[in-house]
């Protein structure tokens, strides 16, 4: 009786274990074929501009997270590379106006957002380096 137990342990704890590192083993080469390919989306997050009247008031601010989609793994590297330099470029040249009377932006001033953001990539980039620049989050406050 004794050994019938010992020996459905030992089988027992032999799946057990077997089933446990499986999973792991199976990632592992999963996390190696991954490794070889390069997203071409990197983010920037936490921008927050200024929304500014025309006589330079400010009277909210954008809270911003974009996308922006390289054309190819040099590019993604240069991105990830300039990314300082990007983020000071878009802080300090994009101008927002809020909808009068509100801290609140229209679609048109979106829209104009983002060409700004593509055109001052473009310049540091270099003009067929950036597919798209999507927006994740803007998020108005005023202040």
């Amino acid at each position: 009786m004794f050994r019938r137990y010992a020996i459905f342990r030992v089988a027992c704890l032999s799946a057990l274990l077997l089933f446990a590192f499986a999973p792991a083993r199976a990632s592992e080469g999963g996390a190696e074929k991954k490794e070889g390919a390069v997203s071409l989306n990197v983010p920037i997050p936490n921008l927050t501009l200024p929304l500014t009247l025309e006589d330079s008031r400010v009277v909210g601010r954008l809270d911003l997270t974009l996308q922006v989609q390289a054309v190819d793994a040099a590019a993604v590297g240069k991105l990830e590379e300039q990314l300082p330099r990007i983020r000071d470029l878009l802080l300090t040249r994009v101008k927002l106006a809020p909808i009068p009377g509100t801290s609140n932006l229209s679609a048109e001033t979106l829209t104009e957002m983002k060409g700004s953001i593509l055109d001052i990539l473009q310049e540091v980039l270099g003009a067929g380096a950036v597919d798209a620049v999507y927006i994740l989050k803007a998020v108005t406050r005023r202040t």
